[in-house]
């Protein structure tokens, strides 16, 4: 009989650091919008205890809610599979009655969009021509801090120097710009955690991968 579980990696510095545990009755929740410029979200409340793989709670350990991220994982048979990777963007506590314990945290958080979308210009942005527009748009993704990227190839250039954007531009709104001008999809990140860059797929029979 198959069995299905989850558990809520906590990820430091690109590695595994610990879980945390829905509170009791929250159900954790993964949204998807692709319209939206930021694709997925992640949110739930969870006990502020952070424990390891073992089940066991890690003495003196806590979650760095600015800079650690979370990595939900769907467990089908004792295999797991990652559901997304996620930057907490808000986060609230919860504390008793009386206010003395904190009971669990609230959590917001969304994919690596967001930490696109919060990357801006701060100075005026210079492409020359001739610049191949992938190059570009991966060199943007660097900038903002995003490492893990899988780009499609493309042999199309600048015709011309570009200096569109003002200071203050978020990086996302550039990225989708240029993409939209070579007809490829929006940014968006799988559930590894990693940048997509493709380009549009025409609906037709054969691009057709799964039946019902």
């Amino acid at each position: 009989m198959r069995t299905l579980d989850f558990r809520y990696v906590v990820v430091r510095s690109g590695a595994d650091y610990g879980q945390i545990w829905p509170a009791e009755d929250s159900e954790p929740t993964i949204r998807m919008d692709e319209s939206d410029g930021i694709k997925t979200s992640f949110s739930g409340e969870f006990l502020p205890t952070v424990f390891g793989f073992d089940g066991q709670p890690i003495t003196g350990a806590s979650v760095n809610w600015i800079s650690d991220q979370l990595r939900p994982e769907l467990i089908i048979d004792g295999n797991q599979k990652p559901c997304g990777v996620f930057l907490p963007a808000r986060v609230t506590e919860n504390k008793s009655s009386d206010g003395a314990d904190l009971i669990s945290y609230s959590i917001e958080a969304y994919d690596r969009c967001w930490q696109v979308r919060d990357t801006k210009t701060q100075t005026s942005l210079y492409f020359a021509a001739g610049v191949n527009y992938i190059e570009a748009i991966v060199q943007l993704l660097t900038d903002a801090g995003i490492v893990l990227i899988s780009a499609t190839p493309t042999t199309v250039t600048f015709a011309e120097a570009r200096e569109d954007w003002n200071i203050g531009t978020s990086y996302l709104d550039i990225i989708n710009q240029l993409l939209s001008e070579i007809n490829y999809n929006p940014l968006w990140f799988n559930s590894d955690g990693l940048a997509i860059l493709e380009p549009v797929t025409v609906v037709a029979p054969k691009n057709i991968d799964h039946t019902f």
